[in-house]
């Protein structure tokens, strides 16, 4: 509805403007849902166009490690390259341990 419709400013193109209402805007209400405070970290599962976006959004609200897990070797170079840990979701737990155990203790204190 016309309602949810905003005017896009000059400067930000119509394919900017489409990605920020639709992976940026689900990331962020993710974020938001999960009572996400800066400092803390963030998992993201899947490093496509929505964890792109999540892993930037939560960069810029200023959260601690963010951790990417992906079953894909090219995502997880790209999501290494942005400064995330990378964590292969095809491998077994207790091959990555030193990585996945604080992500392990941080999900356990966040669930409900």
């Amino acid at each position: 509805p016309c309602a949810n419709a905003f005017p896009l400013p000059d400067e930000i193109s119509f394919e900017v403007g489409a990605i920020m209402m639709c992976s940026s805007a689900t990331a962020l209400h993710a974020l938001n849902k999960a009572r996400f405070k800066p400092g803390e970290s963030v998992a993201v599962f899947g490093f496509g166009g929505l964890g792109f976006s999540a892993l930037q959004l939560a960069r810029a609200l200023g959260c601690g490690q963010i951790y990417v897990v992906e079953i894909n070797s090219a995502k997880l170079t790209s999501a290494l390259s942005m400064g995330a840990i990378a964590i292969d979701a095809r491998s077994p737990i207790r091959s990555s341990k030193s990585k996945r155990q604080p992500l392990e203790q941080e999900s356990m204190s966040h669930s409900n």
